[in-house]
């Protein structure tokens, strides 16, 4: 199986996750964010508008095959707001061990707009399971204080790492958690831009990524390169000329 981009430490494959997960073995560290089913954009190549059941029928199909391929080891995995409810009990039914709910504390790029039927977010969970017993948690950075909410503020497009996702994550996010999270090998199958790989670079773990979407994983291989990649039209052009060439 041909990898889109590898330095040798972090690899890219561009595809289906079901169609290259069954091709990895080793896995002991999961951090990923998968698509919530809220409709967002994320391109031709992803369906993020499913009937229900359907969805959860995919997302469990998904994280079987993640379970499968996974050794002894953590994972991490976001979920929306009501999502995460669902998400919980269907990993379990898997396999996988809950331990802990933690919290992203975006505190910025929010809609500060009030509904009448809700409290405006600021902050996303994300499911802290296991598979098997693994080793302890680490103690991470000397002068850091890790607890089940980390703040961190959301991507913008004027900030240094940039804004290319529609949902994406901060590499502060998960390089605090890489800094305690034990694991020889981690993947994200679906990377988005790469930001678990420039995490997992940062605290020099091993990692691989998988995102459907081309134009995703040419960005993710440029940010890893330390190149500030093209907008998104500009680069979704010049990948269509070298298909045409």
């Amino acid at each position: 199986m041909k990898p889109y981009w590898t330095d040798g430490d972090r690899t890219i494959y561009c595809g289906d996750a079901l169609e290259i997960l069954p091709h990895l073995s080793g896995v002991d560290l999961v951090v990923t964010d998968p698509p919530y089913n809220l409709g967002k954009d994320y391109g031709p190549e992803v369906d993020d508008s499913r009937p229900p059941e359907d969805y959860w029928i995919w997302f469990g199909t998904v994280f079987k095959a993640i379970f499968e391929i996974m050794d002894v080891g953590y994972l991490y995995t976001s979920h929306s707001d009501k999502g995460v409810y669902l998400a919980k009990p269907l990993l379990e039914t898997l396999g996988f061990d809950y331990i802990q709910t933690l919290i992203w504390w975006g505190r910025n790029g929010y809609s500060m707009q009030l509904s009448r039927h809700s409290w405006s977010f600021r902050h996303e969970s994300i499911l802290f399971m296991q598979k098997g017993v693994p080793r302890d948690l680490e103690v991470g950075e000397p002068g850091m204080r890790y607890t089940s909410v980390i703040e961190v503020p959301r991507p913008q497009s004027n900030f240094p790492e940039g804004r290319y996702h529609p949902t994406q994550k901060p590499v502060g996010l998960y390089k605090a958690i890489l800094q305690r999270t034990p694991g020889d090998l981690l993947v994200d199958p679906f990377m988005g831009v790469g930001t678990s790989l420039r995490a997992a670079a940062a605290v020099g773990k091993r990692a691989i990524g998988i995102d459907k979407r081309r134009e995703y994983c040419e960005i993710a291989v440029q940010l890893l390169q330390g190149k500030l990649p093209k907008r998104m039209s500009q680069l979704v052009m010049a990948l269509s000329t070298e298909v045409e060439e």
